[in-house]
């Protein structure tokens, strides 16, 4: 710990990050010590229902203990912000415009933006023999499928995805998945749908870019992604992103000229978007602006770096 304070004490400012928890490193800065908060996602559960359900919706039951204790820690968290409020030497940027409207909804503070550092060059437009070789021994040739990337947590809506997917002809591909038991119920569902599903889980960048650039889309279903990388990967690619018009994807995606965004539980619009995507010129019009839309966000480390940079220098030189 003291090593901590002389470090805080010999810095000009400090930056660092924060998930939405308690501010606990914080509380060792000085008020008169310039700081930065790089604001990532409020803490699950917190300030949200959803993170209390089941993977299939169900649930939410909490013992009054529960609940008590959950409401504690949420005034304890608040508490721990107020401290931005009154010090003009601090100030928060959220990693999207979506985080920085939770930030306001629930602190009442007001946060610019600073995007985060994606690393795309992995996910390149141009397909290698490795990538085929990946894909054949993943997928059976000849049958349009759909990849959602998540766990079976209630928040990643993977769940969600195969209700959207009913009907529509199209294999459900999900990178993630969850324990056997998880899983189980996940299949038995796709099953009650009429929707083939297969669970990969470990894939490497190769085996991840093949499932990615064959896909028809790419889609997610979550509730309050804070910024989402997998829109920005599936742009890289070229392959359509469709996701909902909720949370992080609404910095990254632009309806109808890189991708779709589509309100939850619309069946026909989504149903509508999976034919939408089929289309080649559409697909080749959307993987052009992607690459323009990743341009103009500037998720570089150098970018990043300077948009920090302007951010420090505004509150070391108060």
């Amino acid at each position: 710990m003291d090593g901590i304070r002389r470090a805080v004490e010999w810095a000009d400012a400090i930056p660092f990050k924060n998930r939405g928890g308690f501010l606990d490193f914080a509380s060792l800065v000085p008020d008169s010590k310039p700081l930065h908060l790089h604001f990532l996602e409020s803490k699950p559960g917190i300030f949200d229902d959803v993170n209390h359900l089941n993977s299939d919706g169900t649930g939410f039951w909490r013992a009054k203990l529960v609940h008590m204790l959950q409401f504690y820690h949420r005034r304890r968290i608040i508490s721990s912000f107020q401290r931005f409020k009154k010090n003009k030497s601090w100030i928060i940027n959220a990693n999207s415009k979506f985080s920085a409207s939770r930030l306001w909804k629930e602190y009442q503070i007001e946060g610019g933006v600073l995007y985060p550092v994606v690393d795309i060059s992995e996910f390149n437009s141009n397909p290698t023999n490795e990538e085929k070789e990946a894909l054949r021994k993943l997928r059976s040739q000849g049958i349009p499928y759909l990849v959602t990337v998540g766990n079976m947590s209630r928040f990643k809506g993977v769940f969600e995805a195969l209700e959207h997917v009913s009907g529509c002809d199209l294999d459900l591909v999900v990178i993630g998945g969850g324990s056997s038991e998880q899983n189980q119920l996940f299949r038995k569902k796709a099953d009650s749908l009429g929707v083939d599903v297969q669970i990969l889980s470990n894939l490497n960048s190769i085996e991840m870019c093949a499932i990615f650039r064959n896909a028809r889309a790419v889609v997610g279903f979550s509730h309050g992604e804070a910024f989402g990388l997998t829109p920005v990967e599936a742009m890289a690619i070229g392959t359509p992103p469709l996701f909902v018009d909720f949370g992080g994807y609404t910095d990254t995606i632009v309806d109808g000229v890189n991708g779709r965004l589509l309100s939850r539980g619309d069946l026909e619009a989504w149903r509508k978007a999976f034919e939408q995507a089929k289309d080649e010129e559409t697909r080749e019009s959307w993987a052009r602006e992607g690459v323009t839309r990743i341009q103009e966000l500037g998720l570089t480390p150098e970018r990043h770096v300077e948009r920090l940079k302007k951010s420090i220098d505004s509150i070391t030189t108060v």
